[in-house]
């Protein structure tokens, strides 16, 4: 109901940072693929790649959802 009514801004703020939900699970399917299961692959970076930037999206995601709060 308050969509309906104009209340946008929140609902539009969090499409960046779905955007970024959804990097992260691109990233933990990607080692699914059945091109990177061969020997000698790099899937054990993918690893490291996702813990870093779930990280990173974490620090992020507090400032944002307080941002989000206030408005």
């Amino acid at each position: 109901m308050a969509l309906d009514l104009g209340a946008m801004s929140v609902f539009l703020y969090t499409f960046t940072e779905r955007e970024k939900l959804y990097n992260l699970f691109e990233l933990l399917t990607a080692p699914v693929h059945h091109v990177l299961h061969r020997v000698g692959d790099k899937s054990a970076i993918f690893g490291k790649l996702l813990s870093r930037n779930s990280k990173k999206f974490l620090d992020d995601f507090g400032p944002s959802l307080d941002e989000c709060d206030s408005c």
